[in-house]
């Protein structure tokens, strides 16, 4: 973190959900105070201070502060990830009987986010966006298969996507999301969209769900016994056989006239 400028910044509270912390910005971008917020949880401030100079993870900053009584100090201050790292270290049952909701409402957040990040590939503040922007960008049918088709290659139309994805589980016999993938989808008057974020993992799926379907019929065909009928040829009877091909057919010679009977 750097620490060369040496002109006081302003603390300002930044407002959440289960109560404020105090940042400031150093290089454009937001940093905690962390004395004001150590002190609140109830904890002593240099031994928190000690152990985040020992952690890899950490950071540790000085900055001349203009605290709220007025007066320039040099104060510590951490990046916004290792002062939730550090929550996630704290052991709630150790802090303030009144800090304890703040820090378990921080820790949960923050868990949250953590979990969205590794199994959904990101994660939102929902405080952060205007309201508008929380409607999901959905995709239709149509549009899904189009898309298959041009950008994954995969040569489907509205109908056959939909049938892969109900063969793979996702969808119902009735074309309707299970609910276990309800999320994957955004429900209208009378139909179901898909969002966009997931479209790609869902194409990518209907391809697999067609190769395995295409390599089991395979392995089917190749299973079943071979039929017994019209596959042998029964023996013509000696009398009415025809001769081989290529034999000699000898005439019989013609009896003569002195010939013994």
């Amino acid at each position: 973190m750097s620490t060369a400028s040496n002109s006081p910044a302003e603390v300002v509270k930044l407002d959440l959900s289960a109560g404020s912390i105090h940042t400031t910005l150093v290089d454009s971008k937001p940093v905690i105070v962390l004395r004001p917020e150590v002190e609140q949880l109830g904890l002593d401030y240099s031994t928190q201070l000690k152990k985040l100079r020992e952690r890899s993870w950490a950071t540790v900053g000085q900055r001349p502060m203009v605290a709220e009584d007025g007066k320039t100090r040099d104060m510590a201050v951490v990046p916004v990830r290792t002062f939730l790292m550090l929550l996630a270290t704290i052991n709630e049952h150790r802090v303030a009987e009144h800090a304890r909701r703040i820090l378990i409402a921080f820790q949960n957040e923050t868990a949250d986010a953590i979990e969205a990040y590794w199994t959904r590939g990101e994660a939102t503040n929902p405080r952060s966006a205007p309201a508008e922007a929380q409607y999901p960008t959905t995709v239709s049918w149509e549009q899904a298969a189009a898309i298959a088709r041009i950008q994954f290659g995969l040569d489907v139309d509205t109908s056959g996507l939909r049938d892969l994805l109900s063969k793979g589980g996702i969808l119902t016999k009735e074309l309707r999301p299970h609910r276990k993938w309800e999320h994957l989808f955004w429900p209208l008057a009378n139909r179901w969209e898909i969002h966009a974020s997931v479209l790609p993992q869902l194409i990518r799926f209907a391809a697999k769900v067609r190769r395995e379907l295409a390599a089991a019929e395979q392995d089917l065909q190749m299973s079943l016994p071979l039929p017994m009928s019209g596959l042998f040829i029964e023996d013509t009877p000696v009398r009415n056989r025809p001769p081989a091909l290529g034999a000699s057919v000898l005439p019989m010679p013609r009896r003569g006239q002195g010939d013994p009977a």
